[in-house]
């Protein structure tokens, strides 16, 4: 994509900056402005990825994906207030404000060079006027652009996806704001055939129904907090170090496991009562216990001499283990 430049000391100033951060040992000054440069040549870069995307997608329909959240903050608070006497005494302090974060991505499926993605990103929005429908969707409006106002003038996919707070009021809004925009001039298609081929969708987020599930579900097993901390510090650090786990875990089975003759219907039926009592489906447990007869000894899996597993959809096992 080829990018025209208008000024050349500001395209020199987000290289610059773009470079300067990329770099894993250099650091940000306090008054410098290098973060905020580089944060504007992206947002430019991605706008700009974009609508050279939807103009070489040689009339394949387009799919846009929009969604946002409000996040609550503390961030810092100053005031200057006039007493009685008129005397103005500063304060300050933190102060809790909610943000609106929102994100869009668009793809098209490109027939000779397949699924071509790009997303756009902005600033969280302050939403000062509250979290009504309303609120929301014109704080989101300041960074969502519409595949139409992109250029893209053949068939579009308009996706919105929230939580299920608002979500009727925000899908009737919405869709009143996409009929109300300008149609694009098209040498191909008639104003009243493009509003045809926009059509608008809105789903709930699965992430936000997850969780909520989750929460509502388990809420008598979280009262303890230490515990709680204790495992939000196992999973972060799981999360942290999955690169390595990803990347040593192939020598590890092969350093570890190791094969022995069954061992018997008592060995068996001891361990079956052991993987039911933790809670594991009844079909997982025949699969530990009883056809590879799974265990950790000595610092070694042990895994039962002739076990044969074959992958099935309802099963946690891939691949085989036979010997």
């Amino acid at each position: 994509m080829e990018i025209s430049i208008v000024d050349s000391s500001a395209v020199a100033s987000a290289t610059t900056a773009l470079l300067s951060l990329g770099k894993a040992s250099d650091f940000v000054k306090k008054n410098d402005n290098s973060v905020a440069v580089a944060c504007e040549a992206s947002k430019e870069i991605l706008i700009r990825r974009v609508q050279f995307m939807i103009a070489s997608s040689v009339g394949q329909p387009l799919l846009s994906t929009k969604s946002c959240d409000g996040t609550p903050v503390r961030a810092q608070h100053s005031a200057n207030k006039a007493l009685p006497t008129g005397k103005r005494v500063p304060t300050r302090g933190k102060m809790g404000k909610e943000l609106l974060v929102a994100n869009q991505f668009v793809r098209y499926n490109h027939p000779a060079e397949g699924w071509q993605t790009s997303c756009l990103l902005a600033e969280p929005v302050p939403l000062s006027e509250g979290k009504a429908a309303s609120a929301i969707l014109s704080a989101a409006r300041r960074t969502w652009k519409s595949l139409r106002s992109l250029g893209a003038k053949g068939g579009v996919l308009e996706h919105y996806c929230w939580d299920r707070a608002g979500i009727t009021a925000l899908e009737r809004l919405v869709r009143e704001w996409h009929h109300t925009q300008p149609v694009p001039v098209s040498d191909e298609f008639g104003p009243e055939v493009l509003k045809l081929l926009e059509l608008v969708v809105v789903t709930p987020c699965a992430l936000h129904d997850s969780q909520n599930a989750f929460r509502w579900g388990l809420l008598s097993q979280c009262q303890d907090r230490q515990l709680m901390r204790d495992v939000y510090i196992s999973v972060e650090a799981l999360r942290n170090s999955a690169d390595l786990l990803h990347s040593r875990i192939g020598s590890w089975i092969a350093l570890t496991v190791d094969f022995r003759e069954a061992r018997g219907m008592d060995w068996v039926c001891r361990q079956r009562e052991l993987w039911t009592a933790l809670g594991m489906d009844a079909d997982f447990v025949e699969l530990l216990s009883a056809e590879l007869e799974l265990s950790f000894e000595g610092g070694t899996l042990w895994v039962k001499r002739g076990a044969q597993v074959t992958y099935t959809p309802d099963c946690f096992c891939w691949g085989a283990v036979v010997l």
